[in-house]
């Protein structure tokens, strides 16, 4: 079989996969609302908004980690707000189980109790080798950027989510096996030199 050829049967089946994944009805979540007020933070605790508003591969799965720790699980078109302490935190995110979790990207964050941050989940897909690789890029935004007039709408325009007790046991299991993943791609973030960052004076 032809390399040309064989490129194109991978590309078909990538893209049934993303037809049929866009039309799956999302497993394990047992809350999904338009949009209602962005909670304030408890007494003592900071608030991130963790968003994905694009619809592309709906169905694929974003984990959210702080730290080792799963904190959340998103679809396309869905945010959830993950509650915590102040101080310094090292967000990550990674991609579906079908790409064997090696598309960590990361986030530092240094946060004040009070305060709502956002970041912005960013899922795309790049070729890799024969097929191709889904990536989920954290992105800080900040007051004053651009898409930072726009995130209201955005956030009307997603479903807040929340998982099912068993399925977030299921998620937990899952993460559990990715800490080995999660070294490699740090060590190579390390290498650029510079991370993303949400500083104290980016919350609301």
């Amino acid at each position: 079989m032809g390399r040309r050829l064989l490129f194109v049967i991978v590309v078909l089946i990538t893209l049934v996969v993303l037809v049929i994944s866009g039309c799956m009805k999302p497993q394990g979540i047992v809350h999904m609302e338009t949009m209602g007020e962005i909670p304030i933070p408890p007494n003592g605790k900071a608030v991130i908004i963790f968003v994905r508003p694009a619809g592309f591969a709906k169905a694929l799965a974003t984990r959210i980690y702080d730290g080792e720790t799963l904190v959340g699980v998103l679809q396309g078109k869905t945010y959830f707000a993950y509650e915590t302490t102040p101080g310094k935190h090292l967000f990550s995110s990674a991609g579906t189980e079908a790409v064997k979790y090696t598309n960590f990207t990361f986030v530092k964050a240094d946060l004040l109790a009070g305060k709502t941050y956002y970041i912005d989940v960013h899922f795309y897909e790049t070729a890799a080798g024969m097929g191709f690789q889904f990536w989920a890029e954290l992105e800080p935004i900040r007051p004053g950027d651009k898409k930072w007039g726009d995130m209201q709408t955005l956030l009307k325009e997603c479903a807040r989510i929340e998982m099912a007790d068993e399925a977030m046991k299921t998620e937990q299991d899952i993460a559990s096996k990715v800490s080995t993943y999660r070294e490699k791609f740090y060590k190579d973030w390390l290498k650029k030199g510079k991370f993303p960052e949400l500083q104290p004076s980016d919350g609301v």
